[in-house]
């Protein structure tokens, strides 16, 4: 079991369309609410949903070990780009074997099943689909698109990928919401020394994805904090022009009113 930790500084910043002696302050609210905040949203589902439907973690790549399946992620040399409107085979083994650089040969185990379930990531639907039973084999070329009536997708070979042939690994589609409730797990809390300083710790079996996985959350929670900031400098942009607008239609009726006052005054 691996352990990985990264830290986040929070810095205090004010709004910089206001003045320390404007009537109108707008700010974070402080260092420490600011830090509650970002805690807060790493351990919300929301924001875990966004990190794991990016990296993709639904998707389980595996080797077989000498006792039991090993997660292979960041080992193995290919990934698969699926269409997320299309359904995947849900929960059950896909045996990938690299018959040369540019074959391969997909296998499915289906036992005696005539029944299997779809996972459909777009909308995380799960619904049946009638399989033959038996072993299912075909082999496909690197980057061919696979359209069975279990499967959609397309393998790619990693570009540092080398010496592959004759290797063999797994695929699984797992449950969106189970990986998602897996990774909400996440310790994240303010540093005891300096309490400007968000602490993420992570453990895991797979070192390659802790690491892709912290990257990750902090690059989406930096996204979202500037396109708030910059929805907020919009808001405060149209209310000021909104202001100026509304002054000036003010300006000018008393403009004309002192106008007529001078006409009936003489």
């Amino acid at each position: 079991v691996y352990g990985m930790e990264s830290l986040i500084v929070v810095e205090d910043e004010n709004n910089p369309f206001f003045t320390s002696n404007t009537s109108l302050v707008f700010n974070w609210g402080g260092t420490s609410d600011k830090v509650q905040t970002i805690i807060t949203t790493l351990k919300s589902r929301s924001h875990n949903e966004i990190v794991v439907d990016k990296l993709q973690y639904y998707i389980q790549y595996l080797k077989q070990g000498e006792y039991y399946f090993q997660d292979a992620y960041g080992e193995v040399p290919f990934y698969v780009d699926i269409d997320k409107s299309r359904g995947q085979l849900f929960g059950q083994l896909i045996k990938i074997k690299f018959l040369s650089p540019s074959l391969y040969e997909l296998s499915v185990d289906f036992g005696q099943a005539t029944l299997a379930s779809l996972i459909q990531y777009s909308d995380l639907t799960v619904k049946p689909v009638n399989v033959s039973g038996g072993e299912y084999k075909k082999i496909f070329k690197i980057n061919e698109l696979v359209d069975l009536p279990f499967l959609y997708f397309k393998l790619n070979i990693k570009p540092e990928a080398f010496d592959y042939n004759n290797q063999e690994y797994y695929l699984r589609f797992d449950d969106f919401n189970g990986t998602v409730a897996s990774y909400r797990g996440i310790d994240v809390s303010a540093d005891a020394k300096a309490l400007s300083v968000v602490r993420l710790q992570l453990e895991g079996n797979n070192k390659y994805r802790l690491v892709e996985y912290l990257n990750t959350t902090v690059d989406v929670l930096r996204k979202v904090q500037l396109n708030s900031k910059n929805q907020f400098a919009n808001n405060t942009i149209v209310f000021i022009d909104s202001t100026l607008k509304e002054m000036e239609g003010q300006i000018k009726e008393a403009e004309n009113e002192l106008k007529e006052f001078r006409k009936g005054k003489n």
